[in-house]
């Protein structure tokens, strides 16, 4: 459950009065009427704040997507122009800031260990596990799949898929996918949309997925038509730290996959470098505007894991964003995994929403069968290391260029002879 924080709010001359921000002040589309309030270090929030708050400014304090990350603290409300400006006064506030919309980073939809090789995946699996790597065939690899893993594979890890949800009844995951936290209020856990399930699946499904023994959590922040807001995805961030920090010592690591995206937030950006802090890998797509991820949250985020989308063609999407935030590329075009129709459902879909996936499946699957070399904050760094190096170029044919590494995620897995 979500624990809401039981606090008091203590004026101090200490700091500035807060910085309010307009809808003009922020890049990207808002939620109207819904603003975000950071909270000095030192302050706290209780009910008689905010009841003063709804009888002297009327605005209205939404207590469950409070958070405390790490010295980030804050809350949502349901508030006018003219209340906002009342908040000026408070001196134990940072900044009011009108909430963000956030969206699934997709592309439209184009229809005891040993190693083993699945021949019934997909292309991206082939593709991660192997470092030398051709097709040129222009037919889609249905059957011309060789994924090589070692059967522990994500064993006593976790990934929390920050998401659309996840259809936890699909037979590709065998009972290790669960309801985590649902920060869309309007729906139930489930998932209505399919993009959440489909990364899942890509994650830690028994047939489509990276790290088949791994455990998936499914947090719950956009709805059914793939959209969410900045407060309830800092929400979710807030309740995935005390939840890896209450059951760390049960696990061998723990991933967050956030296959999502929205214009540039530095409260965004805090909340995710909190979590690496706390020893997370942090997995996020590097969006598909075809421009420089360091313009886009969660991409820009120090410390996450940035992946930019790949085609069976080894080339970098056209769609895919670059630069030097960029970690490495998986592969994100036309990729096969789980769906929603029922418990046997296949969906294909493209964008680095479907390249992220492959990503945290890799870390947790590192984690699992050597978790004292593979660490959470230094993961993405690893699996740099490790990558399968100067094989990329784009669509065209030219050079990568812009800074962008040319760097295709390994799992590190080597056929048996």
């Amino acid at each position: 459950m979500f624990r809401i924080l039981s606090l008091l709010l203590c004026a101090s001359a200490a700091y500035a009065k807060p910085k309010i921000l307009r809808r003009q002040d922020v890049a990207g589309e808002v939620v109207p009427d819904k603003y975000i309030v950071q909270l000095a270090p030192n302050a706290v929030l209780d009910d008689k704040l905010i009841q003063k708050l709804r009888t002297e400014s009327g605005i209205k304090v939404n207590k469950t997507t409070s958070f405390d990350l790490d010295g980030l603290k804050g809350f949502t409300v349901k508030a006018n122009d003219s209340a906002i400006d009342s908040l000026a006064e408070y001196s134990s506030l940072i900044s009011v800031q009108p909430v963000t919309v956030i969206r699934a980073a997709i592309i439209p939809r184009q229809v005891t260990s040993r190693t083993l090789v699945a021949t019934d995946g997909t292309w991206g699996l082939d593709r991660i596990s192997h470092q030398k790597w051709t097709y040129t065939s222009r037919d889609f690899p249905n059957n011309q799949t060789e994924y090589v893993y070692n059967s522990a594979g994500g064993l006593n890890t976790v990934t929390y898929v920050v998401d659309t949800g996840i259809y936890t009844g699909h037979s590709d995951f065998g009972g290790r996918a669960v309801h985590g936290a649902n920060f869309i209020t309007a729906e139930g856990p489930e998932d209505k949309n399919g993009h959440g399930t489909h990364v899942a699946g890509t994650i830690g499904g028994r047939r489509y997925g990276v790290a088949k023994r791994g455990r998936l959590v499914s947090v719950k922040v956009l709805n059914a038509n793939g959209t969410g807001d900045l407060s309830g995805i800092i929400s979710a961030l807030d309740w995935i730290n005390k939840d890896v920090a209450a059951n760390k010592a049960f696990r061998r690591g723990s991933v967050v996959n956030m296959s999502i995206g929205a214009d540039f937030s530095q409260m965004l950006n805090d909340a995710v470098s909190a979590l690496v802090k706390a020893d997370i890998l942090v997995v996020v797509a590097a969006g598909n505007s075809g421009a420089d991820a360091s313009k886009f949250s969660p991409a820009s985020a120090p410390g996450a894991c940035a992946i930019g989308s790949m085609s069976f063609y080894s080339s970098a999407n056209a769609y895919s964003n670059f630069g030097p935030k960029v970690a490495l590329h998986a592969p994100g075009f036309r990729v096969r995994s789980a769906g929603i129709a029922g418990p046997d459902a296949v969906v294909e879909l493209s964008g680095t929403s479907m390249a992220s996936p492959h990503v945290a499946g890799v870390g947790a699957y590192l984690m699992s069968i050597n978790s004292s070399r593979y660490k959470g904050q230094l993961l993405c760094r690893q699996m740099q290391i490790v990558a399968t190096r100067n094989q990329l170029k784009k669509d065209d044919g030219s050079a990568l260029g812009n800074g962008t590494p040319n760097l295709i995620v390994w799992n590190t897995a080597v056929k048996p002879r």
